[in-house]
């Protein structure tokens, strides 16, 4: 075993129990997530949705998540947030059951609570993992720790798409999206048993009144970090939740194959997060981050491009390669920046970081469903839309670069 993988799988190892029994319960509860990535979109379309009435829909998952977010990062600092874990193992799947009968009754109020709810819960653990992986790993397991926190979303989705794929070829006329739905928002509660294996005295930080928000925190650094995030954020809600229309409405592909596609792009994500630990302190945040997002920009470029000559046979080989590289390239950077971010802020600063993270998250796919349906309805090409994410996510890159230097300037 040569001693780059050796080095890798030390590291891994060190990682506490406590932190392990955490990503248990993530994997679980983003199976949810996984699954309505790829299917639920699928499933609105069959039910009659259109492109921008499916946009409407998402958006409101998003903007829960954009209204609470900064409240209840305010409200965590210097709590103890394994109740927080609770509430959303539980709450979650029984909210995704709701939002999938709500739609197939077309009962609207009940959807809207639903998504409302589903965002809710969601962010729950979004805003509470990152800070109780700072405050309660290691500092020499924080790149694995959150390493291993990236690569939950990843492998739910290979996970939920690869289950899909099996089952839907063995009884598609039982194993619909529905059902598929419903069978992850079950499974989705054994993250309660997970998050029932943490047993530890929470480290905490000193609690910060509501009064005393603008004064306690360093807003400069924070906004300086936030900016690269607000881009790709904006960015990404143009593409992401609306790929698999992409890929349906321009290259006709069904949901089995996207949730095949689906799976193998994401296990390549897995894969490639083992490595970051040891490649950002081998080659630092510049390969880890820049290196790997301008790789990324240029695979989403070249897949988007494919709508220019769908027409010709080998359009879809080289969408669902572009796609396949784009997916690890994006995703492997995610961990890197997170780190880089939260260091660059400081530990006063980590909590309410991470909270305006999800709002900004969130707000931006919020508001981006909002305009990518609005853009649908006026026609615009999906190539389109997709490079206006393209030139958001080259300027975001730069960003990055220039907070590179500034946080190395900072630890010299």
């Amino acid at each position: 075993m040569s001693s780059p993988i050796k080095e890798i799988i030390s590291g891994f190892k060190k990682v506490e129990p406590h932190i392990f029994a955490l990503i248990g319960a993530v994997f679980f509860i983003q199976l949810v997530d996984a699954a309505f990535f790829m299917l639920f979109n699928y499933y609105l379309r069959d039910l009659g949705y259109s492109d921008s009435e499916i946009a409407r829909v998402t958006a409101y998952r998003y903007m829960a998540i954009m209204i609470l977010a900064f409240p209840l990062g305010v409200f965590i600092k210097g709590r103890r947030l394994i109740p927080l874990f609770k509430i959303a193992s539980l709450a979650l799947p029984i909210s995704t059951l709701l939002v999938i009968y709500a739609v197939e009754n077309q009962i609207q109020w009940a959807v809207i609570v639903g998504m409302l709810l589903f965002g809710a819960f969601r962010l729950c653990l979004q805003v509470s993992a990152m800070p109780f992986i700072i405050l309660n790993a290691k500092p020499e397991t924080h790149s694995e720790a959150i390493s291993l926190y990236f690569q939950t979303f990843s492998v739910s989705v290979f996970v939920a798409g690869l289950i899909n794929y099996l089952l839907a070829g063995i009884a598609p006329d039982f194993f619909n999206e529905k059902t598929i739905l419903q069978l992850f928002a079950v499974l989705a509660l054994l993250g309660f048993y997970f998050v029932s294996l943490i047993r530890i005295e929470e480290k905490t930080t000193e609690k910060v009144a509501f009064s005393a928000v603008f004064s306690s925190y360093d807003w400069k650094l924070i906004l300086s970090a936030l900016f690269p995030t607000l881009l790709i954020a904006v960015g990404a809600g143009f593409t992401i939740p609306f790929m698999n229309l992409f890929f349906q409405s321009v290259h006709g592909v069904d949901s089995r194959a996207f949730s095949l596609i689906g799976s193998l792009s994401f296990i390549l994500v897995a894969i490639m997060l083992f490595f970051i630990p040891y490649i950002q302190r081998r080659y630092g945040f510049r390969i880890a981050i820049v290196t790997f997002q301008g790789l990324a920009i240029l695979s989403l470029f070249v897949m988007a491009s494919t709508e220019w000559y769908q027409h010709m046979s080998f359009a879809l080989p080289v969408a669902i390669t572009a796609y396949l590289l784009r997916q690890p390239l994006m995703n492997v950077a995610g961990p890197s920046t997170s780190e880089l971010s939260l260091s660059y802020v400081g530990e006063r600063n980590q909590e309410i970081l991470s909270a305006l993270q999800a709002a900004i998250w969130s707000g931006s796919w919020f508001i981006s469903s909002i305009i990518f349906g609005f853009l649908r309805d006026l026609q615009m090409s999906y190539v389109n839309i997709f490079m206006i994410t393209v030139g958001l996510y080259i300027v975001a890159t730069v960003w990055y670069l220039r907070l590179i230097s500034s946080f190395e300037k900072m630890k010299n």
